[in-house]
Formats: structure tokens, sequence, C-alpha cells
């Protein structure tokens, strides 16, 4: 993928608890994040391999678990987890099943402590039913979250207040 800006990307850092969409508010200087990472072996950097494409992010220390679809041109570090699925058309059905109250069942029991790293989250079980009708349902939530988030100020893409 090209980037506009390479100097100058979106990077997932957590965040508080939000469902679907957002949270998108961390600007980073991709080189000053390696050369940091060549300073000190112990920074996590992720796979450079996934970085800016589409995937599933969370807040991987939080209250509550909830994931958020991320966009295309992001990159990521431990505590703003991200997990690309194998088969890309299944994202919005995988937003949708660790969004549910079933993933939030076994999440408690799974993770006790609130830390929600990415070796829990891939504990979770899985259902491949009714694939089509939950992606669609995922993607009304995935776009009306995404109004809500860009109807803020703090938002990259907002435009106006919605009362005005």
């Amino acid at each position: 993928m090209r980037v506009k800006n390479p100097r100058k990307l979106r990077l997932h850092k957590g965040g508080g608890y939000r469902k679907w969409y957002g949270i998108h508010e961390y600007v980073i200087h991709l080189s000053r994040m390696f050369a940091d990472r060549a300073k000190n072996k112990a920074i996590r950097t992720g796979d450079p391999e996934y970085f800016f494409r589409e995937g599933i992010t969370w807040s991987t220390l939080s209250n509550k678990f909830g994931v958020r679809r991320s966009p295309e041109g992001f990159t990521y570090n431990t505590k703003g987890s991200m997990c690309f699925p194998v088969e890309e058309h299944k994202l919005n059905h995988y937003v949708a099943l660790l969004n549910s109250k079933v993933s939030q069942y076994f999440i408690k029991i799974i993770a006790p402590n609130l830390d929600y790293n990415s070796g829990t989250v891939v504990k979770l079980p899985y259902g491949d039913g009714a694939i089509e009708k939950v992606s669609e349902m995922a993607d009304l939530c995935v776009r009306l979250s995404k109004d809500d988030w860009d109807s803020n100020e703090t938002s990259w893409e907002f435009k106006k207040h919605p009362l005005i």
C-alpha cells in the first residue's frame, strides 16, 4: 500500500472502551518508531507486513472489551492490538462476533484481570453461522459508530457539528 506521507502515520495505541469504530487519536513518525526499536530491543513494533492493512483493533487494557473496525492506513502497538482475518470478506463477521454478549461472557472467564492481549482474544470460541446477515448488521453498526465518531471535533474526519 502506498502511503501519502510515509513520515507521519496513524497509530492504534489503545484508548478507552468503544465498539465498532473510532479512537483514532495518534499520529506517529514511523522513522522515530524504528529508530527507538534499534536502540531498545524490548520495544515491540509489530510485523511490518501487516502495517496499514484493514483489520480489527481493541484496547488491550480496559474496563470492558470491545473491538473496532480499523480502516487501512494504521499501524499498531501492544496496547492497541490488531488482528487480521485470513478471509478478509469475513471482517465484519469477526467484529460482530467479538462484540457479542457471548464473547463478553467468555472474555470475563478467560481474562478476569482486564488485560485483553492477542493471546486472550485468540482463545475465544468462534461460530461460523449466518455470516451474511451478521456481516450486514455489523456493517450498519460500524457505519453508525463512524458517523458518531466523526461528529466529534476530535475526529480527523470532522466537518460540522450535527446540531448545526
